[in-house]
């Protein structure tokens, strides 16, 4: 197999003898000394991989993108930053940036990226691009490689009639997908149907899917269509179809197979065209195994599997998704957030996410909604995402030393405190607002657990610079 050729532009020698280094046992490697210097060298070569320096004299990397773009709109690019600015990174990656690295170099780290580069399918330069977009505009957007593969199965997928199931855990954005699956492809004219399983009692799930006759049961007072009917011509997305029952199952299979049924308490037939799009939280496999779900039901919906990872496992993800969701609720609530500061950014990045993107979405919601200031800060942050923070940082779990409940939260305490005053310098008041609490019961809790500012840092100062009046009126 040949060589692929990487392209380095970077107008510090230092960096591009680093990149040399590193990378000319496995690869070819090219030298750009500005970003003027790249297009050139890009119509001379062959280039399969470029890493962009962010910040250079001239031409600067975001701008020198926006040129490689123009002519080599699938090549990857890797930006290199030496500050992490997460603006930038943002912006880098809505261009489409691969991924992002940091200098000073870490080998392991460089190496590891690009091998993720070339350890990518290959997809074909005339394979059609995806307009992943709903009726109301949401866009999948993302950088990782895994869901890079999603974007790739819809475009695929998305103009065939072929069932689909789409597996990930709660909040990952199943319905998205399904929805992208619908409004891209040919149905898109038609209507699409969303129906959860899980939310609907088994008694009316089926008059649900498949509608009813007057007088079908108790309290059908007239004829009702199902949502098999009313997305003829169109989509029905069945979520958490594992809440199905055994004799739904059954239905169900009947009419994916014949494109017929009979609403419940009828006895026509009624003919559907309807592209079918399953999802789940669970593992329906194994289900099949415990006798819990149909296997020929699964194997007919599961002719195309999309598996959407969580968003613990893609966290290069979040800036972007910040800056999305923060446009799209920019609009609808008249806020006075203007931005995200980076270090709000970088704690939400630290974060596992249990919510996964539904959950990041409340959270920018609820901080549009109540924060009054211009800039989001850590302090800001629900609480579970500041302590995640300082647990990351601080490496509490290895700390702890006491098994009662009362010490366990005196140590998070203590060791929360500790990592803000260290953040802060010291300074008493920034610390009270990086924590979210006042400065008065700031020196009460350091009081009880035994932190003497003047054994930290800037504490001293602070103590000094700090208004004798105040501290008379917090005694």
């Amino acid at each position: 197999m040949a060589r692929k050729n990487i392209l380095v532009v970077d107008d510090e020698l230092g960096a591009q003898e680093s990149c040399k280094i590193i990378l000319k046992d496995d690869y070819n490697v090219f030298i750009a000394e500005d970003g003027e210097s790249a297009p050139p060298l890009l119509r001379k070569h062959r280039i399969d991989l470029v890493l962009l320096d962010v910040v250079m004299t001239g031409m600067d990397g975001i701008e020198t993108l926006k040129k490689i773009r123009e002519t080599h709109a699938r090549l990857p690019v890797i930006m290199v930053t030496a500050t992490k600015t997460i603006r930038t990174v943002v912006e880098a990656m809505r261009m489409g940036a691969f991924d992002y690295i940091t200098k000073p170099f870490n080998i392991d780290e460089i190496r590891g990226v690009v091998a993720k580069v070339f350890a990518r399918e290959d997809v074909p330069e005339d394979e059609p691009s995806v307009a992943v977009k709903d009726s109301g505009g949401s866009i999948i957007t993302s950088s990782d490689n895994r869901m890079q593969d999603v974007l790739r199965a819809i475009g695929r997928v998305k103009d065939t009639d072929s069932n689909v199931l789409i597996i990930g855990e709660s909040g990952t954005g199943k319905e998205l997908v399904a929805r992208a699956v619908h409004f891209s492809g040919e149905r898109r004219n038609g209507p699409f149907i969303a129906v959860n399983a899980a939310s609907i009692t088994e008694s009316l799930l089926e008059s649900e899917l498949f509608g009813h006759e007057k007088g079908a049961f108790t309290g059908a007072m007239a004829m009702k269509k199902g949502t098999f009917e009313m997305a003829h011509r169109g989509t029905l997305f069945l979520d958490e179809i594992i809440d199905t029952s055994p004799a739904l199952q059954a239905k169900l299979l009947r009419v994916l197979q014949e494109k017929e049924f009979r609403r419940v308490g009828g006895n026509d037939l009624i003919k559907v065209d309807v592209r079918f799009i399953a999802a789940t939280n669970k593992d329906l496999m194994q289900a099949v195994k415990e006798g819990k779900f149909r296997e020929d039901l699964y194997y007919r919906i599961a002719v195309v599997p999309i598996e959407l990872p969580p968003l613990r496992d893609r966290k290069s993800d979040i800036p972007v998704l910040v800056d999305h969701f923060f446009k799209l609720f920019s609009r609808k609530i008249r806020s006075q957030v203007k931005l995200f500061s980076d270090d709000a950014v970088r704690s939400m990045m630290e974060y596992d996410w249990p919510g996964n993107v539904r959950e990041l979405q409340n959270v920018i919601e609820r901080i549009l909604v109540t924060v009054e200031s211009d800039t989001v800060q850590p302090y800001h942050l629900p609480p579970q995402i500041r302590l995640h923070a300082v647990m990351e940082d601080g490496d509490l779990d290895g700390s702890l030393n006491s098994f009662s409940l009362e010490g366990t939260i005196s140590q998070y305490e203590k060791r929360i405190i500790e990592n803000a005053l260290d953040r802060n310098d010291g300074v008493l008041s920034s610390t009270a607002e990086y924590l979210g609490t006042t400065r008065r019961i700031l020196k009460y809790k350091m009081d009880k657990l035994g932190i003497i500012p003047n054994n930290r840092g800037g504490t001293l100062r602070q103590a000094k610079e700090d208004p004798v009046e105040e501290d008379a009126q917090l005694q």
